[in-house]
């Protein structure tokens, strides 16, 4: 997880402004995450347990491949302390409808990918400002290490975003949800926002839920092997 617990600024009073933005606009509906608890997930530690040899296998590889590949979490800390060992500048918003943009993002322009609801999900999305799609190619590094990105379900597969739930929404009327959508991504396109993530922004964190809260683990990198093995089947 990168951004797991205290926030620096600009990125705490960015995530604060949108979130003010949308109980503003669907009140009670709005189920802020907490700041601390607001996350982005780089790679999945997800395990599953193969029943032929009792090894712990990753469930992405498993699911997409069918390929029973072990985990080596070692590898894993070095491959994101040698990435992270320079801060990895981030950009949020900046984005105009009609803008020329340097890629899409899931066949849609960064605009509309920069805030959107998913399910019941309020979700901001950002880049690193360098060419080349690094988190992409971060996900696909940690392949070596026995982990596959749950969104590279085929070999071409593209995916750089960081994605942000700021909250959840409880039987908010579809029109104020998209009018909510509207408001904070017009917002972000003309107040683009940048922050830097480094080695120590970036955490190991389990828990029982998609919220993460509360957490039954956390560690900064490099996180003990054997201690994420031990929880990457648990749930």
């Amino acid at each position: 997880m990168a951004l797991y617990g205290p926030k620096a600024e600009p990125a705490r009073s960015m995530l604060a402004g949108v979130q003010g933005m949308i109980a503003g606009r669907i009140g009670d509906a709005f189920l802020p995450y907490s700041m601390e608890q607001i996350h982005a997930t780089l790679i999945a530690f997800n395990g599953v347990i193969d029943p032929d040899s009792g090894v712990t296998v990753n469930e992405y590889f498993l699911e997409h491949t069918g390929s029973r590949r072990t985990m080596d979490i070692d590898l894993a800390m070095r491959v994101l302390t040698r990435f992270f060992s320079t801060a990895l500048r981030v950009r949020v918003g900046g984005y105009r409808p009609c803008d020329e943009i340097p890629f899409r993002s899931r066949g849609q322009h960064l605009y509309q990918r920069t805030f959107s609801v998913q399910g019941d999900a309020f979700v901001l999305m950002g880049w690193p400002v360098a060419a080349g799609l690094p988190l992409h190619r971060l996900r696909r590094d940690l392949n070596a290490a026995g982990l596959l990105h749950r969104y590279h379900a085929r070999e071409n597969d593209i995916d750089g975003d960081m994605h942000i739930v700021v909250g959840h929404h409880r039987g908010a009327p579809p029109a104020a949800i998209g009018g909510t959508v509207t408001a904070v991504r017009d917002e972000l396109a003309g107040h683009l926002v940048e922050f830097d993530i480094g080695l120590g922004d970036v955490k190991v964190v389990a828990a029982d839920n998609h919220t993460l809260a509360p957490p039954l683990f956390t560690s900064p990198i490099p996180a003990d092997a054997s201690a994420v093995l031990a929880l990457a089947a648990r749930f």
